[in-house]
């Protein structure tokens, strides 16, 4: 999946959907087509410093963190115009791991007193932002202090959850301004405290998955400090009277429809800066002080545009120039038409690949009624779920007992198609006793993990029936 997102530079492959994941203008050989009839179809010409992406999930501007929410469309745009965490995922090791781009060292060490453990991260010298402003320990301390920040309720969001952070419970209630498991210990030297009650944890370094935001551009006039009892805000002028960091100053900075960072993040540290955005179609062009991903990959095409396609239309914008690539693509009628246009010229191409996410039918719990599980259960017995998948992606989709894609690496270890993360070349060429033993248990472990604890509803109202009546 990696491999695609570095060919498709950064265009966030991993959210498409099921089945047909993209079609797009193939800029292969440019060979002829062999057929008599391919040859009387005229080549369309494309414009090769930008990429005219389309999508059918509309964005809601949402693009900075997920406090404000997580729209796939959104998630794609953030992964062009933010980047630079600490911790990536690496295929190669199965494991998060630390990003080789952000950080060339890293030390996990416990407090034998506390049971906390304590990262320390030392970050590389040459992370800028897109406006050749540095990126320094200060600022991913400024990310943890701004998305736990209480004041973020109060503009609508929903501040992150990171109370596995030593300090993180009262910052988050106001008791104090500071985090005492967050502490920069030198410009490019970042320590971060995870309590003892949240260990051992198997997705343990995600939880470093920190990304840097420009505090000049979401608090100007404000800092980070670290006076020894960990990290906090305050005013860059400490003479001032009144403290700049509050809503006031953020509905200017992150709310403003027309220019705040919430819809317009022009600085950032991702492969491409935001050079506009109207409400329905973003603009893009290369950052030129992005150092590379954790791959080392780096953006080529100038300029991107991002936008909406219509389902009914997308297909011939494709055919007549006006796309590049489509995205996403996941209605029936529009996949077939798609695969017979590009089966039928060799200018264009398509890819299949599995989803990581899903569309579901959720509950409101907020209905009285729903609140039963009897209820629940009985509308999931009267549900057609093989019908309603079949109509809507006519076999290019499957449906699923619980909350997970076909793309989840979880979900495909468990079903076989993914090796686990402790392959048998770890192990010494002649390996001891002790060393194969504690191997086998190991993937023992892995080969006992199942999906059989999922209840699987088929259509059964008699069932349904029962449950209700039993409900009363």
């Amino acid at each position: 999946m990696k491999r695609w997102i570095a060919v498709l530079l950064a265009m966030i492959m991993t959210f498409g959907a099921a089945g047909l994941a993209a079609l797009a203008e193939n800029a292969g050989t440019g060979d002829e087509p062999a057929a008599a009839e391919a040859e009387e179809q005229a080549w369309v010409e494309y414009d090769y410093d930008e990429l005219r992406v389309g999508n059918p999930t509309p964005m809601d501007g949402k693009f900075f963190t997920e406090c404000w929410g997580n729209a796939t469309s959104d998630i794609d745009v953030r992964t062009l115009v933010h980047g630079y965490r600490l911790v990536s995922w690496s295929a190669d090791f199965g494991m998060f791991r630390e990003n080789p781009t952000v950080v060339n060292g890293i030390a996990v060490i416990d407090d034998d007193e506390e049971g906390d453990r304590n990262y320390i991260l030392h970050l590389c010298e040459d992370l800028f932002y897109s406006d050749g402003t540095p990126i320094t320990a200060w600022d991913y301390a400024f990310s943890v202090l701004f998305q736990g920040a209480p004041v973020l309720a109060e503009l609508g969001a929903l501040p992150a959850n990171m109370e596995y952070l030593k300090g993180y419970d009262e910052y988050a209630r106001g008791e104090v301004p500071y985090i005492s498991g967050l502490r920069v210990m030198n410009t490019y030297m970042l320590q971060i405290t995870v309590k003892k009650e949240y260990l051992p944890y198997f997705f343990e370094f995600y939880r470093l998955a920190i990304m840097p935001y420009p505090i000049h551009e979401i608090a100007p006039g404000c800092k980070v400090y670290d006076d020894g009892e960990g990290c906090y805000i305050d005013n860059e002028n400490r003479s001032l009277p009144e403290k700049l960091f509050g809503k006031e100053l953020l509905e200017v900075t992150v709310m403003d429809p027309d220019n705040g960072y919430l819809s317009h993040p022009t600085v950032g540290a991702g492969p491409y800066r935001l050079t506009g955005w109207d409400g329905q179609t973003c603009t893009f062009e290369i950052n030129p002080f992005f150092k590379g991903d954790e791959e080392g990959n780096l953006p080529t095409i100038p300029r991107l545009k991002y936008t909406l396609a219509e389902n009914d239309t997308m297909i011939d914008k494709l055919m007549n120039g006006e796309f590049g690539l489509l995205n996403k693509v996941t209605r029936a009628d529009t996949i077939v038409q798609g695969m017979q246009e590009a089966n039928a010229r060799n200018q264009y191409t398509f890819i299949n690949y599995p989803r990581i996410g899903q569309t579901f039918i959720v509950f409101t719990p907020d209905r009285p009624a729903l609140q039963q599980k009897n209820v629940r259960q009985a509308i999931n017995y009267c549900l057609e779920k093989e019908e309603v998948v079949n109509e809507y992606t006519a076999g290019f989709g499957l449906p699923m007992d619980g909350l997970m894609g076909l793309g989840q690496w979880m979900y495909q270890l468990i079903m076989g198609t993914l090796p686990y993360p402790y392959p048998i070349e770890q192990l010494p060429a002649n390996p001891t006793a002790a060393q194969q033993a504690a191997y086998d248990e190991e993937v023992s472990r892995w080969q006992a993990l199942n999906l059989n604890g999922l209840k699987h509803y088929e259509k059964n109202v008699e069932e349904a029936v029962r449950l209700l009546e039993e409900a009363g």
